[in-house]
């Protein structure tokens, strides 16, 4: 095994009406955000919109991949991938190769 240094600061904001404040935390770290979410019931509990309209009042282009099951399969990791490294991102696994290297 190789030596390494992982490194995980973590910050969380909980209580009443935080969810406005994440376009503001999360433009520190970019301009573009990949929101993985499960099944619906992020949707169904109106949280998916609130987090939305944070995102994109902050100037932040949301990308939603939805769906993801508990254990997922790599090629829909790889769909929810996609979106992020441009427009010549296929499914292709020899594509998929070539864009990681």
């Amino acid at each position: 095994m190789q030596n390494f240094v992982l490194e995980t600061p973590t910050k969380i904001l909980f209580g009443r009406d935080t969810i406005g404040q994440i376009g503001a935390e999360a433009r520190a770290f970019g301009r573009t955000a990949l929101l993985v979410t499960g099944q619906k019931s992020l949707q169904a509990s109106g949280l998916l919109e609130q987090i939305g309209t944070s995102l994109t009042a902050s100037g932040i282009r949301l990308i939603h991949h939805s769906g993801v099951k508990s254990n997922p399969i790599l090629s829909h990791v790889r769909q929810g991938i996609c979106p992020l490294q441009g427009p010549c991102c296929r499914s292709d696994r020899r594509v998929w190769r070539r864009q990681r290297h």
